[in-house]
């Protein structure tokens, strides 16, 4: 089952260790053509700026009934600080 990623990062392996089978699209015309039966999501990190921008991937998702899973986890802000943690709440 294919997941599609934007570019590699060391956090692939614990996709792949689903039995999913990464792949990399480079841009929007690559992202439409590897779309097939069995495609089970697309995975974007927040932020990346990558060749495929987020509002198309959202609507190329969209428009082939695909899951897209946005990945903001780098914006979580570290707890330890206070000023911080109160902007958070």
């Amino acid at each position: 089952m294919p997941i599609f990623i934007t570019h590699r990062s060391p956090r692939d392996r614990g996709i792949a260790l689903c039995g999913a089978k990464l792949v990399v699209v480079n841009s929007v015309d690559e992202l439409e053509s590897a779309f097939n039966e069995r495609t089970a999501m697309m995975v974007y990190r927040y932020g990346e700026g990558g060749p495929v921008k987020l509002e198309d991937a959202i609507a190329t998702c969209k428009r082939r009934g695909v899951p897209f899973m946005l990945d903001g986890a780098a914006e979580c802000p570290p707890f330890e600080r206070p000023k911080m943690l109160a902007l958070w709440r």
